[in-house]
């Protein structure tokens, strides 16, 4: 993606509404066409010490400690700023999955 208005800006993406990442995953089960497969959670505790020992045993490890960070945080994306600086039409998550 280029943009002057983008230059040297970090830009948050996103779409038109708030959804959790339970949401998310069932969605994409849904769409993948397995829609009663359960959804796992891992103790947050586990998680960060997976995120610390894994790097250090695996080349390529399913998560680091970054993204660890991220998913505790909740932070709604300015779609205002998206659309100014790229004028895009955004359309609801589940409308996506089926044009995916």
């Amino acid at each position: 993606l280029v943009s002057d208005q983008a230059q040297g800006r970090v830009i948050g993406v996103g779409g038109p509404e708030t959804l959790t990442m339970n949401q998310i995953v069932k969605g994409i089960l849904a769409a993948a066409g397995c829609p009663d497969k359960p959804v796992k959670h891992l103790p947050m505790p586990l998680v960060h010490i997976l995120a610390r020992v894994l790097p250090a045993v695996m080349r390529d490890p399913p998560f680091e400690k970054a993204q660890v960070q991220a998913m505790q945080e909740s932070v709604p994306v300015d779609i205002e700023e998206l659309r100014r600086v790229f004028p895009v039409d955004l359309i609801p998550f589940g409308e996506a999955l089926k044009e995916y």
